[in-house]
């Protein structure tokens, strides 16, 4: 278990020293060198020490601290080692009897006596020699330690430091740098010039000269000049911490930080993928001629081998964006890109009728609880890339590069970075719709996936036996050959359903109520479900398409789909094919107009009640002036029937119609000549008598 040249340590705190050299032993003693102190050998009872070791009192230590000693010594220094160790060499040979101290002593002086050197000295390179590893090299100093490199000057006296100035007379001798100096120099440079406002040294060391040191300056005194500043500036300075107090973390990261691997570790098959957007540097129209702006490209793009597994290009937003791009990795290419009168072959988009196993995004729209259900019911995990770290996807970066590229040297239209005052919108120069940009998108893909030569990509052993070519597509299939596709088979349903964004809804007697809408179905009728909701409270999942609202799709697990179907109600028929950001637009059109209308009313309101108050003033008034003519509380309460009659016959009195037929026209006159029939007759005379 013991063994020459091992160390031992104890991890008792009552020891001057807890680390110990085994120089030799045999079945009952071992020599021992104390490493940390300048102790001679000294001897201990073997089987106490292999106690200690077992009972966990004492470890072996696994790493010597002296085994990393540095044997790249100048011609001097290797010539003072040949000499110190000639002193020894004789005497480390003779063990065990060298560790006794009175045949030490003895050997000692014969040499020293020999060699003219002092029994002391070889006696300090013994010690050195059994302390430090009991080899030739360790007789050599720790020279790395000579000269303090990196270490502050200092002096014992109050001499200033350094080359004494030319003509101290008038230019003065100068100050030593002392601790209210750096603190100083600390404050000037965290509020100066580690900041975004990136001063020059030279304006920082004369904003620190008008903060701290203006009396000085005026009265003559000695002040640091900049070469001390920038000396102690250099000394403590961080290249991290001024790259990212100056530009941002963010370039820091993007720009500046350490580069130890490449986008291939830990990826060794297809089917780890990355998705991004790129809003183009192109401006396109519509078919009628008006600019709508730049168009949006998304691409998703396989790491292992640089294949483009899906696309979308579009000018609405964000995660429908990242919703389609998805789609598209999943579709029959072949049949898409016919849909923009584009033939290609089944080999030239290879991808089609999976998804991928790991999916690297952005911070943006796919940071959400939409895309929840896409990772976990098709078996994706989902990993969030830091925000503004477009080197964490580099490959698709390279790509947007060489999209732009091939479209901006042939197509009018193109954002202009260094337009100025005066010159041409270059908006007004665009000729390409979205259709022809996506035509461009397509063409670019299937160039980039069969034919471009990817410059830098390491290849692996296997390809490189199998001399397989650096071209995405040629990499995609030899992976899917030598290891297989590890990429889930899905059918297009089930990926349209669940990108679809999801919600938690309430149930009424109106039927499923979402955004103001009402959805139902015939089970929902059937089985009583609308009429039970009126009585307690009921909700359900859904998933919408924001891009029609006409159904929605209740999450049902009762069914072997998962999902049912519900349409609009009739009470919102109204916003039936409307996409959801038109439904939104119309409720923020109604609630304003409610909110005008509420304010009139709201006007309306208080002049009523100022009206109801006057009236009600000008009762109480009448009241108490006639109050004394009226009778006793007991005869206001007698008569309460015949007064209603009394007051029903001035109302009827009031308002009886008293229609004068003279004022009539002439043509309007009924005249009696015309009637000859009796009963018409009587009927005139009882109509005249009513008048």
């Amino acid at each position: 278990m013991l063994k020459i040249n091992m160390i031992l340590e104890y991890a008792t705190q009552d020891k001057a020293s807890n680390m110990f050299r085994i120089l030799w032993f045999d079945e009952s003693w071992v020599i021992l060198s104390d490493i940390e102190t300048n102790r001679v050998p000294f001897s201990r009872v073997k089987k106490d020490i292999l106690s200690e070791i077992k009972l966990g009192k004492a470890n072996i230590m696994t790493i010597d601290p002296f085994e990393n000693i540095n044997y790249e010594l100048s011609d001097k220094y290797k010539d003072k080692l040949e000499m110190d160790w000639i002193l020894i060499k004789d005497l480390v040979e003779e063990v065990p009897e060298i560790f006794s101290c009175t045949y030490r002593n003895k050997k000692i002086r014969e040499i020293a006596k020999i060699r003219g050197r002092s029994e002391q000295y070889i006696l300090s390179l013994l010690k050195k020699y059994w302390c430090r590893g009991m080899t030739k090299f360790s007789l050599t100093n720790n020279y790395k330690n000579c000269g303090g490199k990196g270490l502050e000057r200092l002096s014992s006296s109050d001499k200033k430091r350094g080359r004494p100035r030319k003509n101290p007379v008038e230019t003065g001798e100068g100050k030593n740098i002392s601790e209210i100096d750096k603190r100083n120099f600390n404050i000037a440079l965290n509020k100066y010039y580690y900041t975004t406002s990136k001063r020059s040294l030279m304006m920082t060391y004369e904003l620190l000269i008008k903060d701290r040191y203006e009396n000085e300056v005026f009265n003559n005194k000695e002040i640091p000049t900049y070469n001390q500043f920038l000396y102690w500036f250099n000394m403590n300075k961080s290249i991290k911490k001024e790259i990212i107090s100056r530009s941002g973390k963010k370039r820091f990261l993007k720009d500046h930080r350490a580069i130890t691997g490449s986008s291939l570790d830990g990826v060794n098959n297809i089917g780890i993928m990355e998705i991004d957007a790129h809003i183009s540097d192109t401006y396109i129209i519509l078919e009628t001629g008006e600019s709508c702006g730049r168009p949006t490209v998304f691409i998703c793009i396989d790491r292992f081998s640089k294949m483009i597994t899906g696309f979308w290009v579009t000018i609405n937003s964000s995660f429908e964006g990242n919703m389609m791009c998805l789609y598209n990795v999943t579709r029959n290419k072949k049949e898409f890109c016919a849909i923009y009168d584009i033939e290609i072959n089944d080999d030239d988009f290879l991808c089609e009728g999976v998804v991928p196993n790991k999916l690297y995004c952005d911070r943006g729209e796919l940071d959400s609880k939409n895309i929840e259900e896409y990772a976990e019911k098709l078996g994706i995990k989902i990993i969030l890339n830091a925000a503004n770290r477009a080197d964490l996807k580099g490959t698709i970066e390279r790509f947007f590069k060489l999209l732009e590229d091939h479209i901006q040297p042939f197509v009018t239209g193109n954002v202009n970075p260094n337009q100025q005052r005066g010159d041409k919108n270059n908006q007004l120069n665009a000729r390409l719709t979205l259709r022809h940009y996506t035509r461009i998108v397509i063409k670019t893909i299937v160039y980039y996936n069969n034919h471009y030569v990817l410059q830098g990509y390491e290849r692996t052993l296997d390809m490189i036996n199998d001399n397989v070519s650096c071209i995405p597509s040629e990499i995609y299939k030899w992976a899917e050959k030598k290891y297989g596709n590890p990429m889930r088979k899905v059918s297009d349903w089930q990926v349209q359903i669940t990108l679809l964004p999801k919600a938690q809804v309430s149930i009424t007697r109106k039927g499923i109520k979402f955004k103001g809408l009402y959805y139902s179905n015939s089970r929902y009728l059937k089985e009583g479900i609308l009429i039970e909701a009126g009585m307690k409270s009921l909700r359900v999942k859904i998933s919408y398409d924001p891009r029609n609202m006409s159904k929605i799709y209740i999450h049902n697990d009762q069914r072997v789909e998962g999902y049912e179907v519900a349409y609009m109600t009739d009470y919102s028929q109204k916003y039936k094919d409307l996409t959801y950001e038109e439904i939104i637009l119309l409720f923020d059109s109604e609630r304003l107009k409610n909110r005008i209308d509420e304010k009139e009313n709201k006007a309306a309101k208080l002049k009523l009640i100022e009206e109801v108050r006057n009236i009600v003033d000008n009762a109480e008034e009448n009241y108490k002036m006639n109050r004394e003519f009226s009778p006793s509380k007991i005869k206001q309460l007698e008569n309460v029937k015949e007064n209603r009659r009394i007051e029903k016959s001035r109302i009827q009195s009031e308002n009886a119609f008293d229609i004068n037929l003279d004022q009539m026209g002439s043509d309007n006159l009924i005249d009696s000549n015309d009637f000859h029939n009796a009963e018409v007759e009587d009927f005139y005379k009882i109509f005249k008598e009513k008048g």
